[in-house]
């Protein structure tokens, strides 16, 4: 029997069309009624960084945020999370109706199968219902190669030289569509590889004056692993779990099929349709799965070895899986009816995919998710003044339940800040979460509940089978700190000098207790905080008392402010303050206006004010504090 042959009652476009249009219309009732969000982490992230882009216009140009998702993405986000799961589904739709133009190009009948394949490969349809950015990649690399098997050469090579922009797998294609171009005899067109790139680098050059950022400022260019190494075959071992058992089979006899087709006898050379197939279809799937395989294997590239990350080659795989069908339904007997077939294909599609997927945890908040909405509708009843209090928390989701903006650096900080000696605001919320809080927020449950400064103010469990145990969300109030206040976003902290001791040089002076600051001990106590809390550029004021034996005149004391982070110490200025008409044994007051730094170079940046004064005229300081008073 003829591959073309089979299944002929029901290979008609028509069927295939109704078929597509079907699956849009479930998928979109899926995305409106079904609230998960696929995952705890990235889709989550990826929605908020849609959803804020129009208040932080920096989103746009994020290599994490992926710019040109993010086109998309932004204004269908504005509509909520369904929003974003409404776009997906319309791509996962629309690259099925290009897998279905392909194959019709090809001319190798039964189209209905392609649909169907796609949407009952197990991961396909749960992740698609979320905010990830694979499905747009799938989208963006169907259409792509649809073009250039319909011979539209410069409308083709345009459309994939966005792929980098849109995760940066997109280069490993490039690989592979640059020797088909030189087989194809279409070099002229190499040219037009660059214009993603250019394009995006345009639509950043405010941000970071270089239109080159996206090569130069890529993050994941590193060979360094930042998690655990994978096996060489860690993928194949996963494929079940990615498309079901049966799809995996399928595949695999599609990747015989083609080998045998296509490789047998160099019948690749022989047509340019033999040739698109080989190198458009097969060799960017082949790539795909080898570099991820290597990446994995050596850490390279930021490699966790996220399964999900084959979304982006789905229509790929679905088209050789498609192939693998065609060539079992060749060897079937003509004799076999054609309805027990279909039935039969169903029906071991359904049963594969159901076998190897918990729906419930995808389609679904989870329990970690539910738990944390528990704790958001409580403490929104319990505290009217919610969304004037600052966050602490690890979890994107604390961000998405308490609809916060979390590119509010100041309402919403890392919880690693607690611990660095920053002043803590009063008022302030710790939200504690058993996933995200103790390894990236590096947070225990037990360092909180054994602060001084926190109170317990609920405690939010729910079970999960999937965990074999309870999903717990924690949440605490910072109360009785007398060295911050926090009145709205109007923030102060204060040096107090009780506390500090005699090696410090604190003494008595003039009724006060005050630091001491001469040429034995030049430099101050310093105050010091974490820059990523406040937006670039704002205005603060720093203040202090200052008392000297000596008048003014005769004193050369600065207020140091020095900007550091983790490697190095970026910037360091002091300002002079002493007025040479002070006159001698009198507190004065000192109020200076400052800006903080306009540029960052990450969230690990800190500010450190201190008073120096170098000269064996001591200076005496008291009520050294700083105000937060503005944006720019």
């Amino acid at each position: 029997m003829q591959q073309n042959e089979f299944f002929t009652r029901l290979d008609s476009i028509k069927w295939t069309n109704w078929l597509l249009f079907s699956i849009w219309v479930v998928l979109c009732l899926m995305a409106l009624f079904f609230n998960g969000t696929c995952d705890e982490g990235d889709s989550t992230e990826h929605y908020l960084f849609a959803h804020y882009a129009f208040l932080h216009p920096e989103n746009f140009v994020n290599h994490w945020a992926k710019p040109v998702y993010m086109w998309f993405a932004a204004p269908a986000a504005q509509f909520g999370f369904a929003g974003i799961k409404l776009l997906n589904v319309t791509y996962l739709s629309l690259h099925l109706a290009f897998l279905v133009k392909i194959a019709r190009r090809f001319e190798t009948g039964n189209y209905w199968i392609l649909p169907v394949l796609g949407v009952l490969a197990p991961m396909n349809l749960t992740h698609t219902l979320s905010g990830l950015t694979e499905p747009t990649f799938a989208f963006w690399i169907t259409g792509g190669i649809a073009l250039l098997v319909y011979d539209r050469k410069f409308w083709g090579y345009l459309v994939l030289s966005f792929l980098p922009m849109i995760r940066p797998e997109g280069l490993i294609i490039f690989c592979v569509l640059g020797v088909y171009m030189a087989f194809a005899r279409d070099l002229k067109y190499l040219p037009l590889l660059a214009v993603g790139h250019l394009v995006v680098g345009l639509t950043g050059y405010w941000k970071y004056h270089d239109v080159l950022w996206t090569i130069t400022g890529t993050p994941y260019a590193t060979f360094q692993a930042i998690g655990e190494r994978g096996t060489w075959y860690a993928f194949i071992e996963r494929m079940p779990f990615l498309v079901g058992w049966a799809i995996s089979l399928l595949l695999l006899f599609g990747l015989i099929d083609g080998f045998l087709r296509l490789m047998v006898n160099n019948q690749w050379l022989k047509s340019r349709k033999a040739m698109q197939e080989t190198f458009l279809i097969f060799g960017f799937m082949l790539s795909f799965f080898i570099a991820h395989s290597i990446f994995f294997y050596n850490g390279w590239f930021t490699s966790l070895g996220l399964l999900r990350n084959f979304l982006c080659i789905m229509p790929l795989m679905v088209f050789i899986a498609y192939r693998g069908f065609l060539r079992v339904g060749a060897w079937l007997p003509k004799n076999v009816p054609q309805t027990a077939v279909a039935g039969g294909l169903m029906g071991t599609l359904a049963l594969s995919m159901f076998l190897h997927r918990t729906f419930r945890y995808d389609l679904f908040l989870n329990s970690a998710q539910i738990s944390m909405r528990n704790a958001a509708k409580d403490l929104k009843q319990r505290l009217p003044d919610l969304h004037q209090r600052n966050f602490y928390f690890s979890s994107v989701d604390v961000a998405l339940s308490f609809n916060l903006d979390p590119f509010d650096r100041f309402t919403c900080r890392e919880p690693y800040r607690l611990n660095t000696g920053e002043p803590v605001p009063n008022g302030s919320l710790v939200i504690w979460e058993d996933k995200f809080m103790p390894h990236e927020g590096q947070t225990s449950l037990d360092q909180l509940q054994n602060d001084k400064r926190l109170f317990l103010l609920g405690e939010y469990r729910m079970k999960d089978k999937r965990y074999n145990g309870d999903r717990s969300v924690y949440a605490f109030e910072v109360r009785n700190q007398p060295d911050s206040i926090s009145d709205y976003h109007k923030w102060m902290c204060t040096l107090r000098y009780d506390s500090i001791s005699k090696a410090q040089n604190v003494v008595e002076i003039a009724g006060k207790r005050a630091a001491q600051v001469d040429q034995p001990h030049e430099y101050g106590p310093e105050l010091d905080f974490g820059l990523a809390s406040f937006p670039p550029g704002s205005v603060v004021e720093v203040s202090f008392n200052c008392y000297s034996k000596m008048p003014g005149k005769s004193i050369t004391p600065s207020l140091v402010i020095s900007h550091d982070n983790m490697r190095r110490n970026i910037s360091w200025r002091g300002r002079p303050f002493a007025d040479p008409n002070w006159p001698a044994e009198q507190w004065q007051t000192v109020r200076l206006i400052d800006t903080l730094p306009q540029k960052l170079e990450g969230d690990f940046d800190k500010l450190k004010m201190y008073i120096w004064n170098p000269s064996p005229n001591a200076v005496y300081i008291d009520q050294f504090r700083v105000r937060y008073l503005s944006d720019k």
